[in-house]
């Protein structure tokens, strides 16, 4: 039986009990006892089967705040708290409240889980960053190389004649495109150096959202 049903079938016992507890005879009044084929016959019109009713009316017993009384096995009826807790919300109301208490705990697991998951990306990117880092530093240093290798190389120009100006010419051009590979080389580090600086923020507001505690 889905709970919600069955919280309702639980208030409707005790409503019914409530309704039909009194019962006359020529010198007082007597105050009835339940069974379960009462509720079976006469409250539920045999939908439901006597162990499912059974189940109902344990639950009603153990539920606790003596809420029913419970004279003899399965036989219950109404005492004076029985009123109180039906104007409380009853059985319907301690199911919206269980249930509201489990989606909360679902949610403490989800975001335990969702906080550990950020920070092991924010690890990764930290990690990626630090490398970058390291690429980075050594970019001035090579381009610093290159431009003492270009430096050299002018300079054996201007004292040393070739013989074959094409040999020069293309070794200058290689020097170049080394140079030009270098310097968009530091482009892209630095860029993706951005690129790895938003993504480390971005996951540190994450974690530091999911951290704030559930109202």
């Amino acid at each position: 039986m889905e709970k919600k049903k069955k919280a309702e079938s639980q208030d409707d016992i005790l409503k019914y009990m409530l309704s039909n507890s009194k019962v006359k005879t020529k010198h007082s009044e007597m105050t009835r006892m339940f069974g379960s084929n009462d509720f079976y016959k006469d409250l539920f019109n045999k939908e439901f089967e006597l162990e499912i009713i059974d189940k109902l009316i344990l639950e009603i017993i153990e539920f606790g705040n003596d809420i029913v009384k419970n004279p003899h096995k399965q036989n219950i009826e109404p005492n004076q708290n029985t009123q109180k807790f039906l104007n409380d919300g009853g059985f319907v109301s301690e199911y919206y409240r269980k249930t509201e208490e489990d989606n909360r705990k679902n949610e403490y697991v989800l975001g335990e889980q969702r906080i550990r998951e950020l920070q092991e990306e924010n690890l990764i990117l930290n990690n990626k960053f630090t490398t970058q880092k390291l690429k980075t530093h050594w970019v001035p240093i090579i381009i610093s190389m290159i431009g003492v290798a270009i430096s050299i190389v002018a300079l054996g120009a201007s004292k040393f004649q070739f013989s074959d100006n094409f040999v020069l010419d293309g070794y200058i051009k290689r020097i170049e495109q080394l140079e030009y590979n270098q310097k968009q080389l530091e482009k892209d580090l630095l860029q993706e150096n951005y690129k790895l600086k938003e993504e480390v923020y971005k996951a540190e507001m994450l974690i530091s959202v999911c951290e704030e505690p559930l109202n």
